[in-house]
């Protein structure tokens, strides 16, 4: 069965933040198959694409890394210890490299893969840590046991102070999904550039070129998107319009923007919802249910 007849058969009886965890999981993926097809064009200042695209080499409505990886890093959660997560999340990636599409370059040294001269200055400090640990700060109601998993989970492949912060950042938005963006994230202990970005997030502004798949710009990007979209498909649309890389910025978007908004009639309403290979997710009510095995889940 498909994610989506999942979701829809889940909904009735689920508490809030099941209903929350599942819609945001939906939405991220859906995000990611949707934007895809954006990945590495400009800025665009004219209409959003209306449906999911396609590019030669790749599945029709399939999705990229950032699910794929995501995936991982949820099943890594089970496990007692951080530290064994971090461990279980290595185990994972190593072992199913073969079935992953469109790895960073940051993902790509740490597997020993060919990473492209260009992209050299990448490593380390790219946005792979927070992209796939977002979803994580859902698991958390603790701020220090969230920081120490979610570091535990970026730092196999993510070391840098800057990509770890700005995953812990997100997640915590994720995490702490009733406190307002900018409020969630400086509750936390970063480091400066991380915290002088969220400060001053007002005056950057997205490239012309789109936005680099860094960790500094893709945070600056999704607390933009995130706080100015009005819906979900408007925050699709202006996830992909922003250029760049655009299958992380929907993904982390739609799935912000979901959980804080939970509507599964809004993400079932989106025309191209169907177009997306689902199958890529049939298990994500057990993802659910690894999300939330650590938080406390009563309302």
């Amino acid at each position: 069965m498909s994610a989506l007849p999942v979701a829809a058969s889940y909904w009735e009886g689920a508490s809030s933040l099941h209903r929350r965890s599942m819609l945001a999981l939906l939405a991220y993926a859906a995000g990611d198959a949707y934007g895809f097809q954006s990945e590495f064009a400009p800025r665009n200042e004219g209409a959003a694409p209306t449906s999911i695209g396609t590019k030669p080499g790749w599945p029709v409505g399939g999705v990229s890394d950032d699910t794929l990886l995501t995936r991982l890093t949820i099943l890594a959660l089970a496990a007692d210890t951080s530290v064994q997560a971090g461990s279980n999340f290595l185990t994972l990636l190593h072992a199913h490299v073969d079935q992953l599409r469109g790895l960073g370059p940051t993902t790509r040294s740490a597997l020993g893969l060919p990473v492209k001269e260009r992209e050299l200055h990448e490593v380390g400090i790219s946005n792979g840590g927070m992209m796939r640990t977002a979803l994580c700060g859902i698991v958390f109601d603790d701020a220090k046991e969230r920081r120490e998993w979610i570091s535990a989970l970026t730092t196999p492949t993510h070391s840098q102070n800057i990509a770890r912060d700005c995953a812990i950042a997100l997640a915590t938005a994720y995490g702490e999904f009733e406190i307002p963006i900018r409020s969630a994230m400086l509750s936390e202990k970063l480091d400066p550039a991380v915290r002088e970005r969220i400060e001053n997030i007002d005056t950057w502004v997205s490239p012309r070129d789109g936005v680099s798949n860094g960790a500094l710009d893709t945070l600056a990007a999704v607390i933009q998107v995130v706080e100015s979209s009005k819906s979900l498909i408007d925050t699709y649309h202006r996830s992909v319009k922003i250029g760049g890389d655009t299958d992380t910025i929907a993904a982390l978007c739609a799935g912000l923007y979901a959980i804080r908004n939970p509507d599964l009639q809004e993400l079932l309403a989106i025309d191209w919802m169907t177009e997306v290979d689902w199958s890529e997710l049939a298990d994500a009510e057990s993802l659910v249910e690894i999300l939330l095995s650590k938080r406390n889940t009563h309302e």
